[in-house]
């Protein structure tokens, strides 16, 4: 290829240890967003210029996962570690952790005592499948990992302004984690005999809230689902 990779990111897949159900992970954009507004996603980015991501689209899964999903557990902020990073060409925590913090307890109320930003390394993330279209040079990985979704809080990072003087707290609490039962979604997807899709478990701003409803996609989404198989 003449040109390196324009973007990349991740389907993730929840294995619940609660009760052993795979649950699929999706953003629900917020509705005033420039681009899809309103609809469920991935895990999804552009490539940022003139960094390793443009030849190592593994890197924009990594990042994009990384701001756009955080999970409080317990008194601990988590990221999750993609397969096959090196630590050594990317950051410890998210940029803007402090600023998150602080709009959390401030504005969500949450009170979290001194949390710790920790990682849920890349040995327990694993890679079900993986592919790229070279017509729009991007790519996709299928990852899956373990936790116990009932002592969880699922929540997008991603305000509109990554640092800690400038995050918008009402883009960064407007934002909205789904986890929906994968079988059911498969289902849905196929139109096979499901009509309408309520996600398992739904998480807004820091908190955990009554189940909401899927209803459209993102085009990047479908591309990639259709790409998967599923």
């Amino acid at each position: 290829m003449s040109a390196g990779y324009v973007g990349g990111g991740a389907i993730l897949i929840i294995e619940n240890a609660d009760d052993g159900k795979d649950y699929l992970a999706l953003v629900k954009r917020s509705d005033d967003t420039k681009v899809n507004p309103g609809v469920h996603s991935g895990f999804f980015g552009g490539s940022e210029p003139g960094t390793i991501e443009e030849e190592l689209p593994r890197y924009t899964t990594y990042r994009e996962l990384r701001e756009e999903l955080l999970i409080i557990w317990g008194n601990n902020i988590f990221g999750i570690v993609t397969p096959k990073i090196d630590a050594r060409k990317v950051s410890k925590s998210p940029d803007n952790i402090k600023g998150l913090y602080k709009v959390w307890n401030e504005k969500a109320g949450i009170n979290l005592k001194n949390p710790k930003y920790r990682e849920i390394k890349s040995r327990e993330v694993k890679l079900l499948d993986y592919f790229e279209s070279k017509e729009n040079r991007k790519s996709i990985s299928i990852l899956r990992i373990k936790l116990p979704v009932g002592e969880c809080i699922f929540l997008d990072g991603e305000g509109l302004e990554l640092n800690d003087e400038s995050i918008n707290p009402n883009g960064l609490l407007d934002r909205r984690i789904d986890l929906v039962e994968l079988n059911m979604f498969k289902k849905w997807w196929r139109e096979d005999g499901v009509k309408s899709l309520t996600a398992d478990f739904s998480y807004q701003g820091a908190k955990r809230i009554d189940p909401s409803k899927i209803k459209k996609l993102s085009p990047s989404l479908a591309r990639a689902l259709t790409e998967w198989g599923v």
